[in-house]
């Protein structure tokens, strides 16, 4: 299922708790306060740029936001050792998320085998960021080096773990120097090609940068009501959706289009008077 189709799927009568609010997240989330024990020091190299994955288990995300949800910005932060200010450069970077099957262990050192079905560049362009290296002589760092997607990525936890694709040209200026962890048990979670267009991995290892992601829920709610169905609807403020119909929960048909805010969006519809079930989903874009 891809991203364009993948939907929240609900039936009439079945409701959806209210309430969720915007949130991040740190994984591996054992890391949100503290320095993991490695370092990504040279990633990229300045001129032959490179293209890296890596697996998070979806364990890190089940009880740390709502299911499914929106990923609508992702950040890493420097290692403790970069200790003054320090400007990084990336060219034609590309970022891309996925639901995969694989996780630590069996991730795949050709890379178009550990995508799912549901890959999504979030990230196309330039970047450039900036830290202060400022914080504890232990760490842990800010999340100074932070990415807005372009097109939200639908997560469920449910469905597999998160696969994280990193495409980068080349940096001209800076070391990112990005905080990691590397486990103990030395099982693959990371694997790294010398080139954006590399097609294997040359270099494999069990660690993985500590992420910070930003959460937006994705909640439709339905209540019947005297002689209506009312529709609670809440996505991530500025993105847009789509409400859509059925009456057999397989042929779906757009109901109407509508740009999320802040507030969640309210609409009714009324039955069919043959007494058919109708059934309705959310559907991005």
């Amino acid at each position: 299922m891809t991203l364009n189709s993948l939907c929240l799927a609900l039936i009439l009568l079945c409701l959806c708790a209210p309430g969720a609010e915007t949130a991040t997240l740190v994984v591996p989330p054992d890391f949100a306060a503290v320095d993991g024990n490695d370092m990504y020091a040279d990633t990229p190299p300045p001129s032959t740029g490179c293209r890296f994955q890596e697996v998070y288990i979806a364990a890190y995300f089940t009880n740390l936001m709502p299911r499914p949800a929106v990923l609508v910005r992702m950040a890493c932060r420097p290692d403790r050792t970069v200790t003054a200010p320090r400007q990084v450069e990336l060219r034609s970077f590309e970022l891309r998320l996925s639901t995969t099957q694989r996780g630590p262990g069996s991730l795949s050192s050709k890379f178009s085998d550990n995508l799912g079905p549901d890959t999504t560049l979030v990230f196309s362009g330039d970047v450039t960021w900036f830290t202060q290296g400022a914080g504890p002589t232990q760490g842990p760092r800010a999340f100074d080096y932070g990415i807005p997607f372009q097109q939200p990525f639908v997560y469920d936890p449910a469905q597999g773990n998160l696969l994280v694709e990193w495409r980068v040209a080349n940096s001209p200026a800076g070391r990112p120097a990005f905080d990691a962890h590397l486990f103990p048990d030395g099982k693959t979670r990371l694997g790294y090609g010398a080139s954006s267009s590399a097609s294997t991995a040359v270099f494999s290892n069990a660690g993985v940068a500590i992420r910070e992601l930003t959460v937006e829920p994705l909640e439709l709610l339905i209540q019947r009501q005297t002689d209506a169905v009312h529709l609670n609807i809440l996505g991530p403020p500025g993105w847009s959706g789509r409400v859509q119909r059925s009456s057999d929960f397989e042929r779906w048909l757009d109901w109407f289009g509508l740009t999320f805010e802040a507030a969640p969006f309210e609409t009714n519809d009324v039955p069919s008077s043959t007494g058919h079930r109708q059934f309705y989903r959310l559907a991005l874009p």
